[in-house]
């Protein structure tokens, strides 16, 4: 179970989770995909009953790194989920991701299954990112990950 629970945890973190950056300046309305690496770290803090329950918790920090520069670090995300359901191990999940040009918010539906897809919400942000809209998919590794996201990030005009 908790092996289990650990990759609910990584994979939180990966999901609806971030970008390098956002739309180029004077580009409003145009879509923009972006990949990046998340790696789960040891701030993780699962709070799943035995049997995991609806309502269960848990936060937590991943590593964000360019999928482009392997090994760079490029931010975090620092996130809450709420299991939803558990017997298909799906989460609802809030998360600030913070990137050298501001921080990009995410929101939506995790299910945290080994090689499952998942898509989420882009809803905001700050500074470069403060009218980012869009959607974040992730398909899921192995325990730890690493786990490839993609944003498809359009800025408001």
């Amino acid at each position: 179970m908790f092996a289990t629970a650990a990759a609910i945890a990584v994979a939180a973190g990966a999901l609806l989770v971030s970008t390098a950056s956002a739309e180029p300046p004077g580009n409003p309305g145009r879509a923009q995909d972006i990949t990046v690496i998340s790696r789960a770290t040891s701030i993780n803090r699962l709070a799943l009953s035995n049997p995991p329950q609806t309502g269960d918790r848990w936060t937590f920090r991943d590593d964000l790194f360019s999928s482009t520069t392997l090994g760079t670090k490029i931010g975090r995300a620092d996130g809450e989920c709420v299991l939803i359901d558990p017997v298909e191990f799906r989460f609802e999940c809030t998360i600030t991701n913070s990137l050298p040009d501001g921080d990009l918010m995410t929101h939506g539906s995790l299910t945290a299954v080994q090689g499952s897809t998942s898509t989420g919400a882009i809803i905001g942000g700050t500074r470069a990112y403060t009218t980012a809209r869009g959607e974040a998919t992730i398909t899921l590794g192995p325990l730890g990950g690493p786990h490839e996201a993609t944003f498809s990030v359009t800025s408001r005009p």
